[in-house]
């Protein structure tokens, strides 16, 4: 979540639109699990088949850009939302045994 939140901030910080801010912030999130992956030794998990890390990663950026452009809400406030939103659908990603 973190990389998706950093992400979608510095898009927004230079002024790019929602659609591109949202699609950044998720390629800052899943980059940062594969590179973790490689530097780790193992086989990323975003190209096994497995849970949808990808989905949750697309939801947490939009969760964050959405509530930072579209509602009063304070950065702090938005960061929050998004941290409790990107739990819950990663829970129900395990829970529930979505996969690719």
């Amino acid at each position: 979540m973190g990389y998706a939140v950093i992400g979608a901030q510095k898009a927004l910080t230079v002024n790019l639109l929602v659609g591109s801010a949202i699609f950044l912030g998720t390629i800052a999130s899943t980059g940062g699990w594969v590179l973790r992956d490689i530097l780790s030794g193992d086989t990323p998990e975003l190209v096994q088949p497995g849970p949808l890390y990808g989905l949750v990663a697309l939801v947490g950026s939009a969760t964050y850009v959405l509530g930072s452009v579209y509602t009063p809400l304070t950065q702090l406030e938005a960061e929050g939302l998004t941290i409790a939103v990107t739990l819950t659908v990663r829970v129900l990603v395990v829970k529930r045994d979505w996969k690719m």
